[in-house]
């Protein structure tokens, strides 16, 4: 996903408007040489649009002299009249420039339109005055030259950018299929009645052919390095495809599992995982023999400047010791300040959080002591002053005209969203059921009654954040604590996560890849305005909506600390994690998937030892961060542990198992029902759905047909993008997936509750971000192959015809 530009179409170059580009008119000789040396560029480099970059660019913007230097007038005279007739744009005043327009209204406003489009295109704020066209008199028209019609030959149909999009449309057109006929809506054999038989036939071949279409789009890149690699690490990599095919394997005989009878699916599962297990050691063998080859003979060395014996000036190589500095050089006395105020907020946080309650000053004394952690754990040269001014500066040179079409299209994305989630409100749902009146009796305890609970422990026990919010927007002017205000609550909540998608995709893609995560950003945050699954979860008015908000929002900035590997990043995602426990109860799942994605960043990258520490470092940070924003509900947990973990225990073990010798003797029996259940959960995009009346109507999936084809997809492009880039932000997100689904497969003892779209909800973002990647993909694609202007008009209408 690179950003390079898009190139013309050799058949759009020459045209009335590209001749008036260059500086002037063409006559017909002229024209005829131009049209030879642009076919004559066509034919270079065939195969790679960027090898051919540099001599379209040349022939689309020829240098006025070549054009103008071998065609003297031969009447002086004519010259003369010529050059004051056909003047540049930039020399007009405006009562000449009227008055071209008025004299001849078509033939300028073209010209003012070719030098519009010159200037944003050629990557430069400025033209040079050759390249502005020229307004011209009616009496100075030049020659009309014909269009030349769009035509590609047949040799062009087998260029690896048409062999691409055919991949890419074939793949999608076989995974729309799959994605219908696992949901019933299609029947696409005889024994149509067995959905799940029928679909995964056409999304494995959509999942292959959209591989292939990136193996095809690689192929270049691959055989250059191929090519540059010493025969020793080729053997290595030859050596890596057995680790792959292991995992391949494994990944088989745990699908097997899922479905094995219940005797024996545990050990089937256990042994897909052993094989697992031994394809990464023999991954991470081969890594450290491709160290150990590539690894330098000698220390890191300077060169520095000496005299030898009959004083000739030379260089001599001595050896670079790091400088060992003090672990404290650096804290300034600011700093210190910080860490004894941290420390006595938190320490009187504690000790007035006792008997699950907590007086409004504490509240505002946690906060400020979650901040000061946040300061103290700051990297040392970070100034919250030279912060807020280097954001200012940055705000002040946004050219917001250069970014009017992206604010255009979020603002209609946040209309649509809007739409589907505040839209006859009072009326839809109409439901009051129990669950329900509880949570408004809460709310009006906290305003009324100075209820100031740490956690709300009836109903099997909930988080506060949802019901303090609601405390607050219920007793505005003009509402009241009813079905309406928590419904209102939970849209409003649901609302904010749709650009936090948009900041999500950005984050994803990096600074590098910034126009790719602009219009990633667009597609996730659109896919989820739209999205069936979160627009239920946020018309319910419960908490549940405030998942995808926490999971999207500490995501953003954990991405970017596991690609950077900044400790600003890894403060804020640990701020981000740590109010978000006190929002569902599916977010405590979040730590898993944040430890598992730096575990995995330390293997695919060959960090130092040293980088890796740092990585560890910044881990505690983040831990202990989140454990000090955490420290009220901890005080709870201690003080009642039964009362805390009673909802999730309930759904692991029942009510029966009392004991830890009887718990333990529940999880390996429910060993087969974890593996059926991680089954039906990974099946939730395409094919099972929530029975909960509530969340679910009766048989539809968390997806709609084409999103979840597109989820698909993304699998294979994430697959790619893990592969070749070695992001280990890349390789977060599918990891993040997993687990937040996992959220609702350890459902051990109410089964039939899996999937829950309620505990699974974490699992949106990152979902919704992988399916949004393949359009993002194919968009662009589209854009590069087909003529400008069609290439256009097809990447915008493919990606509104998808949201």
């Amino acid at each position: 996903m690179d950003e390079t530009e898009k190139l013309p179409e050799a058949n759009d170059l020459v045209d009335v408007e590209s001749a008036d580009a260059v500086g002037g008119s063409l006559d017909e000789s002229e024209a005829s040489a131009c049209s030879d040396a642009v076919a004559e560029t066509a034919t270079i480099g065939d195969g790679d649009d960027s090898d051919r970059d540099e001599e379209i660019r040349a022939a689309e913007f020829p240098p006025a002299v070549s054009l103008d230097a071998g065609t003297e007038p031969e009447d002086p005279a004519a010259a003369v009249s010529d050059r004051t007739e056909r003047r540049n744009l930039e020399e007009l005043s405006v009562a000449d420039f009227i008055g071209l327009i008025w004299q001849s209204p078509l033939k300028n406003l073209r010209r003012l339109k070719a030098a519009a489009y010159a200037r944003s295109g050629s990557g430069q704020g400025r033209l040079a005055p050759a390249l502005v066209p020229a307004m011209v008199s009616p009496e100075s028209a030049p020659v009309e030259v014909t269009r030349q019609p769009l035509r590609i030959h047949a040799r062009q149909l087998f260029q690896r950018k048409y062999a691409q999009l055919a991949l890419y449309t074939l793949a999608i057109a076989f995974a729309l299929v799959g994605s219908a006929a696992a949901r019933g809506a299609i029947v696409v054999s005889s024994a149509g009645s067995d959905r799940l038989a029928a679909g995964p036939p056409f999304l494995w071949l959509g999942f292959l052919l959209w591989l292939g279409a990136e193996i095809v789009a690689h192929l270049p890149t691959i055989r250059r390095r191929w090519s540059e690699t010493p025969d020793a690490e080729r053997l290595l990599w030859i050596a890596r495809l057995v680790a792959v095919l292991i995992w391949i394997h494994s990944i088989f005989v745990l699908a097997g599992s899922m479905v094995a009878p219940v005797d024996s699916a545990v050990s089937i599962a256990l042994s897909a995982g052993l094989r697992f297990l031994v394809g990464i050691v023999l991954w991470i063998a081969i890594d450290f023999v491709n160290a150990r080859i590539n690894r330098r003979k000698i220390a890191r060395y300077d060169f520095v400047d000496s005299f030898d014996a009959t004083g000739a000036d030379t260089q001599v190589i001595v050896a670079r010791e790091a400088k060992k500095r003090s672990v404290f050089s650096g804290i300034g006395r600011l700093r210190g300040l910080l860490v004894i105020l941290a420390v006595l907020s938190s320490v009187v946080v504690w000790q007035n959080t006792t008997e699950n309650y907590i007086d409004p000053p504490i509240i505002a004394l946690w906060i400020s002591s979650a901040a000061l952690w946040g300061f103290v754990f700051a990297p040392l040269d970070w100034n919250i002053f030279e912060l807020a001014t280097r954001l200012v500066d940055r705000c002040r040179r946004i050219r917001w005209h250069d970014h009017r079409l992206v604010v255009i299209a979020m603002v209609l994305i946040l209309i649509l969203g809007a739409g589907f989630r505040f839209s006859q409100l009072d009326t839809v749902p109409s439901e009051l059921f129990s669950d329900l009146v509880e949570k408004i009796q809460d709310a009006y305890r906290i305003r009324y009654q100075d209820d100031y609970r740490i956690f709300l422990a009836n109903i099997g026990g909930r988080e506060p954040l949802h019901f303090y919010m609601l405390s607050i927007l219920a007793s505005q002017p003009g509402m009241e604590f009813g079905h309406y205000a928590l419904k209102l609550m939970s849209a409003l909540e649901s609302f904010v996560t749709i650009p936090l998608m948009f900041w999500l995709g950005v984050a994803v893609m990096g600074e590098r890849r910034r126009g790719s995560g602009i219009l990633l950003g667009l597609i996730a945050a659109g896919l989820v305005a739209v999205s069936y699954w979160h627009v239920v979860i946020g018309r319910q008015g419960m908490r549940i909506s405030l998942a995808p908000l926490f999971v999207a929002l500490t995501a953003i900035f954990y991405l970017r600390a596991l690609r950077y590997n900044r400790r600003a990043d890894f403060v804020l995602a640990g701020l981000a994690l740590g109010f978000g426990l006190y929002a569902y109860q599916a977010i405590r799942m979040l730590p898993v998937p944040i430890v598992a994605g730096v575990l995995m960043a330390l293997v695919i990258r060959r960090y130092s030892w040293r980088t890796r520490l740092s990585y560890l470092l910044n881990l505690a940070v983040l831990s202990f961060v989140s454990l000090m924003v955490f420290l009220p509900m901890l005080h709870y947990w201690v003080e009642f542990p039964e009362d805390y973990q009673r909802r999730t225990s309930t759904r692991i073990f029942g009510d029966l198992p009392t004991t830890e010798e009887e718990r333990s003797q529940a999880l390996l029996e429910g060993g087969a029902v974890l593996l059926r259940n991680i089954r039906n959960v990974l099946l939730v995009f395409n094919h099972t759905s929530d029975s909960t009346w509530v969340s679910s109507a009766s048989g539809e999936p968390g997806m709609d047909t084409t999103t979840a084809a597109f989820m698909i997809l993304g699998v294979a492009v994430w697959l790619v993008l893990i592969v070749s880039t070695r992001d280990p932000a890349m390789a977060a997100v599918p990891i993040l997936v997993f687990f937040m689904l996992l959220a609702s497969a350890l459902s051990l003892a109410f089964p039939v509750e899996v999937p829950s779209f309620a505990r699974a909800s974490g699992a949106i973002p990152p979902s919704y971000l992988m399916a949004a990647l393949p359009v993002c993909l194919y968009s662009r694609h589209l854009y590069r192959v087909l003529p400008r202007g069609l290439g256009t008009v097809a990447a915008v209408g493919f990606v509104a015809a998808v949201i």
